[in-house]
């Protein structure tokens, strides 16, 4: 199954930055460092005041997630078959 994201950076639909709002809570839910998020509000502020292509940061940190997918692909399997032996 396919999903996606929306955001709404604008403030045409929502009354605050979506993209502000989901940084917050990924920072608190401690999936982002605090570099991450430093560079977040970077970008959003360069973006509200037109400095910044938004599309290029979002390929960016899709770029991240994809690196992230592929080592979880390959620790997986090896800690699968690493701990198989120690579990109850």
């Amino acid at each position: 199954m396919r999903s996606a994201a929306f955001f709404d950076l604008d403030g045409t639909l929502l009354l605050a930055n979506s993209g502000s709002l989901w940084m917050h809570r990924e920072r608190r839910m401690g999936r982002l460092t605090t570099k991450q998020t430093i560079q977040g509000f970077l970008y959003i502020s360069l973006y509200k005041f037109g400095f910044v292509d938004m599309d290029k940061v979002m390929d960016e940190a899709l770029k991240t997630i994809q690196k992230v997918k592929r080592c979880l692909s390959i620790l997986k399997p090896r800690a699968e078959t690493t701990y198989t032996g120690f579990l109850t």
